[in-house]
């Protein structure tokens, strides 16, 4: 297990927080949808955009783009990136952040969850 995994693991224990249970879903869900570098891993959206805002250099690919959001069909609920944006003319209206540094991004959630210590 790496240190990054080993951190979260202890954070998990340490906080009885939903943490496991939420581990244990993505791990499933992103092994088959959204594979990732390291097996087992699930991507954590919403608190990698916080950690962006505490340090932007966990974005290690931050593109402007061109970027939707299904409403219906196949795509309903899905973020649509098109990278093809400067051959078919469509606007570049929104940043997407196709990488992030797992070690720096994990060292910040570790910092965040340290101050909330009672």
């Amino acid at each position: 297990m790496d240190e990054a995994r080993e951190n979260i693991q202890a954070l998990s224990e340490k906080y009885s927080l939903a943490i496991d249970i939420d581990a244990k879903v993505d791990d499933i869900v992103h092994n088959a949808q959204q594979p990732l570098d390291v097996p087992d891993a699930a991507a954590v959206h919403d608190a990698l955009c916080i950690a962006y805002l505490i340090d932007p250099s966990v974005l290690t690919d931050l593109r402007h783009c061109h970027v939707e959001i299904g409403l219906s069909g196949f795509g309903e609920g899905w973020t649509i990136i098109d990278q093809r944006a400067d051959v078919i003319a469509y606007e570049k209206n929104g940043y997407f952040a196709f990488d992030a540094d797992r070690f720096k991004f994990v060292d910040i959630l570790c910092g965040c969850f340290k101050r909330c210590e009672v």
